[in-house]
This record gives structure tokens, C-alpha cells and sequence, in this order.
């Protein structure tokens, strides 16, 4: 037998004989500490990986609890809208029986979402004056303008008065307590003919449309904002607004837009009345000038 044969032949014995060594030598001249301190860092490894391939569910959002918190007579005296927003209530609205508790858990949700996609609007419309001829592609595309009419995007790219957005939200979804706020996030009575479209077959309907469906109200508020500055029923509504401005400040309150609200309903006059009556009824024309408690 050469040496190399003999080599090959007795390296898998010395192998062997060297772990059966280590294991012995772990087991009788490893400090405990040290094992203990190993066996901390496995099981470290083996949570990681069990986190990694099944990761933690997300901690749940705000709720009605939460926007219970602060004070609407305090907005209403210019104190600032806290900033919490809720992305659904479930049947949390519908199930309190209180209309008075209703509406104020109503408003105090619904407020502070209408200020902020609010303010994501006048941060664009920052960017149309600040200089129309730069690059702002995007936004003639988002509003359905030809690109370089500045004039249209203008009317276009603006805010929507709170207290008319929180008086049809309140008409459309019965304070809160529609299903479609339950099973749908819709709480402006948003509809949709297209079939690739989630929605809701409405009770009664013919089945020529659906309700649509929202992931989460702010959704809802967003598509309702879009919905008034883009359609072309809403262009007197849009002409007054920009008539009406004072500056790049201040907007005519909801009370002077809501009769250009007419097609927004097949009740049309009588539409545009209730809107109104919500307004003063519950004195939403309060929170015209109301700011969301951050920078």
C-alpha cells in the first residue's frame, strides 16, 4: 500500500476521532457561562428567522376612543384639531343610539381627515403658483387639465371648505350610521359604473352601479375632494370659489359653494337646502378656518 493510499484510508478515522474529541472537550472543559451565553444567541437566531419568515401583524390604528379626546367647542374657538386619524369605524357610529353623541364623534372624526388631505391639496397648489412654468406634469395629468392652462389648473387644484365636506358626508352617510360606512368606507355616496371597480350593490338599486368601496375613509374623503375639482358638473362650483378668494388664504365659506351642488343629487334644489340646513344647524361653518394641531 503506497502512502497516500494509506493516507486517505485513515483520514475519516481522524476526523472522527477529532469531533468525538471536541464534543468531549465542550462537555467537560467548556465553562458553563460560555454554554449559556451560546445557547442565548441560537435561540436568538432561531426567533429572528421564525420573525422573519412570519412577520408581527401591524398594532392596530386609532379608533373612536381616541378621537373622543379632544375638544370641538375649543376648535370652534380657533384651538387647533388633534391630530388623529381613523381609518375605520366599523359599525362604531351605527351602533350608538345617542344621535347628539353621534354627530360629535361624527365630526370629531370626520374633521381632521378633510384638513389633511386638505392641506396635501394646497401644497400642490403651492407648487402650480410658485412657478406654473416648471415641471409640474403631474399635476395637469392627476386633474385632467391640457398642460400649460394654468388658469384651469388653478380652479382645480384647491381646497374644499371643511364645513361642506362634513355637510354632505353627514347627508350622505346618515352620520355615520350607512353600511356603506360599515362595509364600504364610502361616506360620501361615491358610485362607480365600472365593473373592475369594488363597490356595493346598493338595496333597491337596478344594478346599473355599485357604491365603491374605500380601504380606509381618508381614501373616501380624497376621491370625494378629487371628484369636486375635476368633474365637469362641479365647474360653477370651482369658478365661484376661485371668485371668491381673498387671496391665497382665505376661501368662501361652504354655506356660499353649496348651492352649485345641484347635480351632486338627483334631489338637485332640495339637495343643495339640505346641505345648507346641516351647515347651520350644527354651526359646521365653525371650522371653515380650523388647522390640524401640527407643523
Amino acid at each position: 500500500m503506497t502512502i497516500i493510499a494509506a493516507t486517505r484510508k485513515i483520514a475519516p478515522l481522524v476526523r472522527a476521532a477529532r469531533r468525538r474529541w471536541t464534543a468531549r472537550a465542550w462537555t467537560t472543559r467548556t465553562p458553563l457561562p460560555a454554554k449559556l451565553a451560546l445557547a442565548g444567541v441560537l435561540a436568538a437566531v432561531v426567533i429572528l428567522g421564525v420573525r422573519l419568515i412570519v412577520p408581527t401583524p401591524p398594532a392596530p390604528g386609532p379608533g373612536l376612543a381616541e378621537i373622543a379626546a379632544y375638544d370641538l367647542e375649543g376648535v370652534r374657538a380657533g384651538g387647533p384639531v388633534d391630530a388623529v386619524f381613523v381609518d375605520s369605524v366599523g359599525t362604531g357610529l351605527r351602533d350608538i343610539a345617542d344621535t347628539a353623541r353621534r354627530k360629535r364623534l361624527f365630526l370629531r372624526l370626520m374633521l381632521p381627515l378633510i384638513l389633511r388631505e386638505n392641506r396635501h391639496i394646497l401644497e400642490d397648489r403651492k407648487r402650480v403658483w410658485r412657478s406654473p412654468t416648471a415641471r409640474i406634469g403631474d399635476l395637469y395629468a392627476h386633474y385632467g387639465v391640457r398642460e400649460g392652462d394654468v388658469a384651469t389648473l388653478g380652479r382645480r387644484v384647491d381646497a374644499v371648505p371643511p364645513s361642506l365636506a362634513l355637510a354632505q358626508a353627514a347627508i350622505e352617510s346618515g352620520w355615520g350610521a350607512s353600511r356603506f360606512v360599515d362595509e364600504a368606507n364610502n361616506f360620501f355616496g361615491q358610485h362607480t359604473y365600472d365593473d373592475a371597480v369594488g363597490g356595493l350593490l346598493p338595496a333597491g338599486g337596478d344594478g346599473s352601479f355599485k357604491v365603491r368601496h374605500f380601504h380606509t375613509i381618508a381614501e373616501s374623503v380624497r376621491s370625494y375632494l378629487h371628484n369636486l375639482n375635476t368633474h365637469r358638473a362641479y365647474a360653477a362650483l370651482r369658478r365661484a370659489r376661485a371668485a371668491g378668494r381673498r387671496d391665497d388664504l382665505m376661501m368662501p365659506a361652504g354655506l356660499a359653494l353649496a348651492r352649485h351642488l345641484t347635480s351632486y343629487s338627483e334631489r338637485r334644489e332640495d339637495y343643495v337646502r339640505a346641505i345648507e340646513e346641516v351647515i347651520r344647524t350644527n354651526r359646521l361653518d365653525d371650522f371653515d378656518a380650523a388647522r390640524l394641531a401640527i407643523p
